[in-house]
């Protein structure tokens, strides 16, 4: 750094000293900038001699720290991103959202209609008509939610096998005049085979029900849900998606730390 009148300034920064300060958390740090370059003229030699530093400015900082604990974590590129994913992570502490909903599996083994509040991350299962609770389901433990339409990487290859599968087999039938040959076979069966196939693939009893989900755990249980209608099951799906998706991105330890850091901080 170059100082008012020309003079060039180090800084000098020991971590130790101010790990504790910017560990999880952003702090201002206070450095000072030191000429180490100015020469005088030695009065007895004559020769141009370094002095002792001097300091020509200081600097204040915003810094923060957040250790790698893990080659796979995905760490904030700047200390404003880092806040901003933090403070996404703790809205969703907050959400609230509620309806009646079909539920198999956990406490019951049977369908039941019950009603349900989600307050942050606890999901309550209340008596359909007397509404007191029954249940409460961590929706910490949850790591996937499964429905009908929900698309993974290995189901996108298959289709495509699938529609591959279905030109070979026409290709098969077909004489070049258009006319259909062999084993009595017809387009209309081939379209059908193809239906069938990406239809029931990869899909439960569970969410053939009309507008099912699956809530799936840590310990490998899975809940079984299913709505009065698309609407009011996508509604929940887009909440479970961003609580699934946040928490397990919360569970990053550099999250995890600066959460803890600022419990007692007003803002972000």
């Amino acid at each position: 750094m170059t100082a008012t009148d020309g003079s060039f300034a180090k800084f000098k920064v020991s971590f130790d000293s101010i790990k504790e300060r910017v560990n999880g958390q952003a702090n201002i740090i206070r450095l000072d900038g030191w000429n180490e370059w100015r020469k005088f003229k030695d009065a007895s030699t004559g020769e141009l001699v370094r002095g002792k530093p001097f300091r020509v400015c200081t600097l204040e900082t915003n810094m923060l720290f957040v250790p790698r604990t893990s080659k796979y974590e995905v760490l904030p590129i700047s200390i404003k991103n880092a806040y901003q994913q933090v403070y996404q992570v703790k809205q969703l502490v907050s959400v609230k959202h509620e309806g009646y909903l079909y539920q198999e599996g956990g406490d019951i083994d049977i369908w039941q209609r019950r009603f349900f509040k989600l307050d942050g991350y606890d999901l309550v299962a209340h008596n359909e008509t007397t509404m007191k609770p029954r249940a409460k389901i961590n929706m910490k433990k949850v790591i996937d939610v499964d429905y009908a339409e929900k698309k993974e990487p290995s189901d996108i290859e298959d289709d495509k096998d699938i529609i591959e599968e279905e030109e070979g087999m026409r290709g098969l039938l077909d004489n070049g005049s258009g006319s259909v040959i062999g084993g009595g076979s017809s387009e209309k069966s081939i379209k059908t085979h193809v239906k069938n196939s990406l239809s029931t693939r990869h899909i439960s009893e569970t969410l053939l029900l009309s507008n099912g989900f699956k809530l799936k755990f840590l310990d490998g249980e899975t809940i079984d849900f299913g709505a009065d209608s698309k609407l009011e099951r996508d509604e929940w799906l887009k909440i479970f998606d961003q609580l699934i998706a946040k928490q397990q991105f919360g569970r990053q330890p550099w999250v995890k730390l600066m959460i803890e850091k600022s419990a007692n901080s007003p803002t972000f």
